[in-house]
């Protein structure tokens, strides 16, 4: 069976409860398979805080009781800044004739109990109809993210190897 939830929240519009909910579930997921990152409450809080704070900010919650899946993403930084590679994302796409306008899709996270039942795919295609870019570029080593793409974008039109935050990590490029 399929798992359809009908509305998806502004990660910007939840009570305390739900947004400390989110961060917690940002910090099991990416610490947990295939991830096995090292995130306390405190740094995965600091993380969402960075990201709030770039151009372009938008995320989603799906939730009921709980915190299920989360996303967010922003615009394309033209500049280096944290812990990822921006320049280098850019200067890939300039070089194969990309906008470099385009948006960056940050992090998607789903709950390990509702996952493989298109509640990812179903965030990420609510979060794609408030992108105005032309394109979207991720980055993941995560296999089971790049089909949630491709469900939602296609196949990517372009993907380079960037393991600037973390090793054996690709970039994707999705028209819109």
């Amino acid at each position: 069976m399929l798992f359809r939830l009908k509305v998806f929240i502004d990660i910007n519009n939840i009570s305390e409860e739900y947004f400390k909910k989110t961060i917690e579930l940002y910090k099991d997921v990416f610490n947990g398979a295939p991830f096995f990152e090292n995130w306390t409450f405190e740094s995965a809080l600091e993380e969402y805080k960075y990201a709030y704070a770039k151009k372009g900010f938008k995320g989603l919650v799906a939730c009921n009781d709980e915190i299920l899946a989360l996303t967010w993403g922003y615009d394309l930084p033209l500049k280096n800044s944290g812990r990822v590679n921006y320049s280098l994302l850019c200067e890939q796409l300039r070089k194969n004739n990309f906008s470099e306008n385009a948006f960056y899709l940050s992090e998607v996270a789903v709950n390990e109990k509702f996952r493989g039942k298109n509640l990812g795919t179903n965030l990420v295609g609510t979060l794609k109809e408030l992108v105005s870019q032309k394109f979207i570029v991720m980055r993941t080593k995560n296999p089971a993210m790049v089909a949630v793409a491709e469900k939602v974008f296609g196949i990517a039109e372009l993907s380079f190897k960037e393991d600037s935050a973390y090793e054996g990590g690709m970039a994707y490029v999705y028209r819109v």
